[in-house]
C-alpha cells in the first residue's frame, strides 16, 4: 500500500529539486565571489590611477618623462575601461544564475508543498479507512450480539 502513495513516489523527484537547487545555490556563490574579485580589482586600478595621476601633475620634469607618464595613464585608462567590461559581464552572468537559482528554488519548494498536500490526502484517506474499518467491525459485532440473543 505504501508504494501506491504519490508522496513516496514524489520523493525522488523532490530530492533531484533539492540537488539542483544546491548545485545552483553553490554556482551562484561562486560566481558572487568572482564578481567582488573583478569589482576588487577595478577599484585597486581606479585608485592607483588617482594617486599616479595627482603624483604626476606634482611632479615637474622634461617632456619625455611627462610623455611617458601620460601614455602610461593612458594605458591605465584603457585597462580600467576592460576591468570595468570584465566587472558588466560578471554582474550579467551573476543575475543570470541568480534567476537560476531563484528557479531551481521555487520548483523545490513547489515539490515540498505538492508532496504536503497529498500528505495531508494520504492521512485523511487513512483516517476515513480505519473509521470505516472500526464501523465495520462494530456492525458486524452488533450483528453477532443480536444473532446470539
Amino acid at each position: 500500500m505504501s508504494a501506491d502513495k504519490k508522496s513516496l513516489r514524489l520523493e525522488p523527484v523532490k530530492e533531484l529539486a533539492e540537488r539542483e537547487e544546491q548545485e545552483q545555490a553553490t554556482r551562484c556563490a561562486a560566481v558572487q565571489q568572482q564578481y567582488l574579485h573583478q569589482q576588487q580589482k577595478l577599484e585597486e586600478l581606479q585608485q592607483y590611477y588617482a594617486d599616479y595621476s595627482s603624483a604626476v601633475a606634482e611632479q615637474s620634469g622634461d617632456v619625455k618623462q611627462l610623455q611617458e607618464s601620460r601614455e602610461f595613464l593612458a594605458r591605465l585608462a584603457m585597462a580600467i575601461r576592460q576591468q570595468g567590461d570584465s566587472v558588466k559581464r560578471c554582474a550579467l552572468q551573476l543575475e543570470e544564475i541568480h534567476q537560476q537559482w531563484l528557479s531551481a528554488r521555487r520548483h523545490s519548494k513547489s515539490m515540498e508543498q505538492l508532496i504536503e498536500r497529498y500528505r495531508t490526502v494520504e492521512r485523511s484517506d487513512e483516517a476515513r479507512r480505519e473509521q470505516r474499518d472500526s464501523d465495520d467491525i462494530n456492525n458486524q459485532r452488533h450483528s453477532w450480539l443480536q444473532r446470539r440473543s
